[in-house]
Parts: C-alpha cells; sequence; structure tokens
C-alpha cells in the first residue's frame, strides 16, 4: 500500500509553506508527484531544497493548462503517478497538518474508496478564519451534496484521497466550466458505493488568498452559472433519487451564487437561470422565478 501526492502547481507565493509542511511529516512514505503548469516562476529552485528530504518526481510541462481547463491540468498531472495505490491531490498554497500521512495509513486499510480530512480555512496570512467537519464518521455521497449546498459543509481538493484505480474506472474528473463543481461532482462519484470516510485527529488548512479562483467575485458568473447548471444536470443524471432536501438546497445554492457574484446582468438572465432549474428539477418554473427575481432586484 502506497500513497501518491500530487501537486499542480504554478504559484509561487505559498509553495515553500506547502513543501514544508509535507517535509514536517511524521511518515514520509509517499511520493511527492509536483506538476509544474508552465509557471513563469522559477517553481523548481523552491521544489529542489527538499530533494534530499522528500522523495520528490518533478515535471514541468511545456504549455499551460490550467489557464484553459483546470480539469485537463489535474488529471495531467496525476497520470505522472507511479505504481502507488492512493493519490492524494493538493494545492501549491495549502498545508497539510504534521501526522497526516501518518493517519492516511492507520485509516487506508478499510473498504472505502474516498477519504477524507476535516479542513481549516486559512487566509494570507496563515490564520485560522474557520473549520469545517463532517457531520458524520462515514457519510453517504447524497448527504455529501445536500450539506454542501445548503453551505453547512466546507468542501476543497486538497482535503480528499482517493484509490487511483477506482477514480480510473469512474472515468476520472468529472469537467465542468473552469473546473467550478467538478472536484465535488468527483468525490459524490467515488464516494457512492462506500461512502466518504473522515480520517480523523489531523485536518488540512485551505487557504483562501486574493490569488485563487475561489476567492474572486467578479469575473467569472456566467462560467460559474453555467458550471453549477451543468453540476445539477450531473446529479440528475447520476443519482436515482432527488428528494426535497437536496432540491431545496440546489435552488438555495444557485440563488446565493447569483446573489454572491457579480450575477446577471439583465431581467433576462433571471428568467434564463430559473426556467434552465426548473427544468432540470422537473418542477413549476414560477416559484423559482420569483424567488430568483426578487434576489436580483435586491441586488441591484
Amino acid at each position: 500500500m502506497s500513497l501518491a501526492i500530487v501537486i499542480p502547481a504554478y504559484k509561487p507565493q505559498f509553495f515553500k509553506e506547502t513543501l514544508e509542511s509535507f517535509n514536517a511529516q511524521t511518515n514520509k512514505n509517499f511520493t511527492l508527484y509536483i506538476g509544474d503548469d508552465c509557471s513563469p516562476s522559477d517553481l523548481h529552485s523552491i521544489a529542489k531544497q527538499y530533494f534530499t528530504s522528500l522523495n520528490i518526481v518533478y515535471h514541468k510541462f511545456e504549455s499551460n493548462m490550467g489557464g484553459k481547463s483546470l480539469v485537463k491540468q489535474w488529471e495531467r498531472c496525476i497520470d505522472l503517478v507511479g505504481d502507488e495505490e492512493w493519490i492524494w491531490l493538493f494545492s501549491d498554497d495549502d498545508l497539510a497538518d504534521p501526522n497526516c500521512v501518518e493517519n492516511f495509513y492507520r485509516h487506508s486499510k478499510e473498504k472505502y474508496n474516498l477519504l477524507h480530512f476535516n479542513v481549516r480555512v486559512v487566509d494570507g496570512n496563515g490564520k485560522v478564519q474557520k473549520e469545517s467537519n463532517a457531520p458524520m464518521q462515514t457519510m453517504p455521497s447524497i448527504i455529501f451534496l445536500e450539506q454542501k449546498l445548503s453551505f453547512k459543509l466546507e468542501s476543497f481538493a486538497c482535503e480528499y484521497i482517493f484509490r487511483k484505480n477506482e477514480f480510473h474506472q469512474k472515468g476520472g474528473f468529472v469537467e465542468f466550466p473552469i473546473g467550478w463543481c467538478s472536484d465535488d461532482a468527483t468525490w459524490a462519484l467515488l464516494g457512492r458505493e462506500t461512502g466518504i470516510s473522515t480520517i480523523t485527529d489531523a485536518m488540512v488548512s485551505w487557504r483562501k488568498s486574493e490569488i485563487n479562483i475561489s476567492s474572486d467575485t467578479s469575473d467569472y458568473y456566467y462560467l460559474k452559472r453555467d458550471a453549477i447548471l451543468s453540476f445539477f444536470e450531473w446529479m440528475n443524471d447520476n443519482f436515482d433519487v432527488i428528494g426535497d432536501s437536496l432540491r431545496n438546497s440546489m435552488i438555495h445554492f444557485i440563488q446565493v451564487n447569483m446573489a454572491n457574484y457579480s450575477g446577471p446582468k439583465s431581467v433576462f438572465e433571471v428568467f434564463y437561470v430559473s426556467f434552465r432549474l426548473s427544468f432540470i428539477l422537473k418542477t413549476n418554473p414560477l416559484p423559482i422565478l420569483k424567488l430568483f427575481l426578487s434576489t436580483w432586484i435586491k441586488k441591484k
């Protein structure tokens, strides 16, 4: 049993801190694969400081992929992995507690295809803003989706470790525009049979800063809109039962996203989102339209 930690790398600002968090692991039985996404920064000079203390495979791609497709960048980095059984997709600015790998090995003997750590959100200075804990030790995918879409659970790619064979059997990452919701759909798919099991007594820190796409609030409205609606269509296709709780969470999720980001530029956009969502949910569009119009008018 072995672990591959995969970092699709581009940003230099916190890269050394990320590598240092793996250098501090109490169990170093892992290979660290770094896929440099043709960064203009000299990431290699940062990584080479750890070549003697960590088992690192460093590859710089000849062209940038993350700017075109975040999912394809993730997947070509995963393609670097050798014969390891488990994959932990990490980020170039997040942090792992020193006992994460140790606790993974204690937990990985179980039957699950997908494991995760609870997560704390930190700012650019490393200050903890909040923590997000799974509501149960083993979480069914449908509960995961309900919790995620109702904003009761934060979820970030860096907290998940998955079986490589199962990942490839499922077809890799589910792809939506700019990778928005792609990781959540993939975790729901990987956890559909056995659930999502929490690795206890260790956490990861996801960094919320001005340089990641998830903290952007102005430039991505239409791409995020299309990604969310595609995500909902995907849920309909892959889960037999969409109950009232999940249905209400889906409506609330897109309502909040309409309010928090740059939002619809016209009333026609409100009609478009309302009717497309009602078609996905197979429900009367008028209550959704009324709700979304109210949100749009308040934002105006």
